[in-house]
């Protein structure tokens, strides 16, 4: 169970009390991080990045971290990978890098305030033939139910 622990909630092998039990979620709900690497030996502070106010809950992100210790890994490590290592399917926003390979770019899709999903590009607008693709792959997700 201890090594579930340190897999499913450490960084790396390094487990950080407290900071280690703080949920993930982007976009507005992203209210905290910390400050400084755990892997060079110093103190790591945990810091809010807005006023966060009485009964929120504190959110950390786990691919928009500005460390050094996460450096680089914002348009990688999406929902698919955060699945695989940590067991759960991110609420909205969700990133997806889904066409390795492939070029297309990395989108997020959210909930807007109708609860309608919306799509947003990261990394560069898809060109007519990426739009062809992954309109196909809607169309076939669509036929599987």
């Amino acid at each position: 169970a201890a090594y579930r622990i340190v897999i499913a909630r450490g960084w790396s092998g390094v487990l950080l009390p407290m900071v280690d039990m703080v949920n993930h979620r982007n976009g507005k709900w992203y209210n905290a991080d910390q400050a400084g690497s755990a892997h060079i030996g110093k103190d790591v502070s945990f810091v809010a990045l807005r006023d966060i106010k009485a009964g929120e809950q504190i959110y950390d992100s786990y691919n928009e971290c500005p460390d050094t210790d996460c450096a680089g890994i914002k348009l990688k490590f999406t929902m698919p990978q955060i699945l695989e290592d940590f067991g759960f399917v991110e609420q909205y926003p969700r990133r997806f890098n889904i066409a390795v390979g492939l070029d297309i770019p990395v989108f997020e899709l959210d909930e807007n305030e109708n609860g309608e999903i919306e799509i947003t590009w990261l990394d560069g607008t898809p060109d007519d033939d990426e739009l062809e693709w992954f309109s196909d792959q809607l169309e076939r997700l669509a036929d599987l139910e």
